[in-house]
């Protein structure tokens, strides 16, 4: 349903309803300007006026969003006389909200909720406005109301930081090696894709691609355990020889790349595959027995913030290869 019909169709219904309420006594409030809050609170909650509130995104400016629809709902609630239902309103807007923001945003949502409350009830005892049940019982009601509130936020935001915590999982699954934790071959692309743009004559990226030599005979000869276990003792290595910032990824099999940036010269990155080919040298006990492997290095570098990813992927790839199939202890 288009929103301006549907927006007349709700003006009509909710104005027969408030028009009841007032006539039985329900409500102290005029239909007329209760239906108006009403149509404009509903009007306010469409996605379109919340991304212009937001800035253009959902997800943007949460408290002014949360601060704005809680504070039209008390003020309709207040309006007709059922102040303490300012709480219940609080609900239902923090559900939408912490469904679009995540379970960061509880603590604004309770303060919020907290806040509005109060105002209602201090405007009802102020004549400010009406309530169509006796004082002592709205306090009593609104207290109830906020203490369920904040429990039901709090569920909320418990509810929405495991559904969080869930996709967390699933990204970092999607994005990572499952046996050394390593970023996998398309993390590392979007990896290398974010570093080129800082790439300079002085400050190159690199790109070096490693293939652990004999690693198929530790395989065939002790196990896949044992390989495994190799897999993840090579990946501690290198990490070792590496700095903080560098990034180490696994692609798959025997083969892990490393991303360099901030590399001041070419010899500084030869230097780098030097260390790291020595360190993998390094005879590995694994399970009580001693395994020997190598590496095949070949790296690429990047100079300019024009260099394109899939091409230092491919020149990396082939100096690997190059140096696999050429003279031992080679690197390029």
């Amino acid at each position: 349903m288009p929103f301006v019909p549907g927006l007349i169709g709700y003006a009509a219904v909710m104005f027969l309803v408030t028009e009841w309420f007032y006539r039985v006594g329900l409500s102290p409030a005029s239909p007329k300007v209760t239906t108006a809050l009403l149509v404009l609170f509903l009007a306010l909650s469409h996605e379109r006026w919340q991304r212009l509130l937001g800035g253009g995104h959902l997800h943007n400016r949460l408290v002014l969003r949360l601060a704005v629809a809680n504070a039209g709902a008390a003020a309709i609630s207040t309006y007709a006389g059922w102040s303490f239902l300012a709480p219940g309103w609080a609900i239902l807007i923090a559900a939408v909200h912490l469904g679009w923001s995540g379970a960061r945003s509880r603590i604004e949502a309770g303060v919020i909720t907290a806040v509005v409350t109060v105002a209602a009830q201090v405007a009802v005892h102020a004549h400010l406005a009406p309530s169509v049940i006796p004082l002592k019982y709205a306090d009593g009601a609104a207290v109830w109301g906020l203490l369920l509130a904040v429990t039901a936020l709090h569920n909320i935001a418990v509810s929405a930081a495991r559904g969080e915590d869930a996709a967390e999982r699933l990204r970092h699954a999607a994005s990572h090696d499952g046996l050394t934790g390593l970023p996998n071959r398309t993390e590392m692309g979007r990896r290398l894709a974010s570093a080129l743009p800082a790439a300079g004559p002085e400050n190159l990226v690199a790109l070096l691609y490693i293939d652990l030599d004999g690693f198929k005979g530790v395989n065939d000869t002790h196990g896949h355990a044992t390989g495994d276990a190799l897999l993840v003792a090579a990946a501690e290595r290198f990490r070792e020889g590496l700095r903080p910032g560098d990034e180490l990824c696994r692609l798959g099999g025997d083969e892990f790349a490393v991303i360099l940036t901030g590399m001041p010269s070419t010899r500084s990155v030869d230097d780098v595959v030097a260390g790291l080919a020595e360190a993998i040298r390094r005879p590995f006990t694994l399970s009580g027995r001693t395994v020997r492997v190598g590496a095949s290095i070949g790296s690429a570098t990047a100079d300019t913030p024009a260099a394109d990813a899939t091409m230092l992927v491919e020149r990396a790839d082939l100096a690997m290869y190059a140096v696999k199939h050429g003279p031992a202890a080679t690197v390029r």
